[in-house]
């Protein structure tokens, strides 16, 4: 038998982690970086402060993220979502349309260019389990 975890569970345990991307004082919210495989930022997108709404049936949704305009060039492979004080509270990879990614891109490359304007249309988390 599998064990299950309730869904009340579920939106307590998203609540508490997206709610440390609020945490610090050095910049005015958390922020997502989009990073190459070495792990140098190519562009940083401010999030909403909150950065995430209420979960609901174990789903928690990002709040708007502002578009940020791209630092560096290079292949995006994997971001971090920051806390107000730059300190990473989570991460996952990145990948064009249907690659499987934690986060797809909308086109079929992955690519950024210095000075490039970059979006992030939206980010949900779901609790599995």
């Amino acid at each position: 038998m599998a064990i299950t975890i309730p869904v009340a569970t579920k939106n307590s345990k998203l609540d508490l982690l997206v709610d440390k991307i609020d945490l610090g004082s050095t910049n005015a919210s958390g922020q997502v970086w989009l990073k190459n495989a070495a792990g140098n930022v190519l562009v940083k997108l401010a999030m909403s402060n909150p950065a995430f709404g209420d979960a609901a049936i174990g789903t928690v949704d990002a709040n708007a993220i502002t578009d940020g305009i791209a630092i560096l060039a290079g292949t995006c492979t994997k971001f971090s979502i920051v806390d107000r004080d730059e300190v990473e509270v989570l991460a996952g990879s990145v990948t064009a349309v249907g690659g499987g990614g934690d986060l797809e891109s909308s086109t079929s490359s992955t690519a950024i260019v210095v000075s490039e304007t970059v979006s992030i249309s939206g980010i949900s988390l779901i609790e599995g389990g």
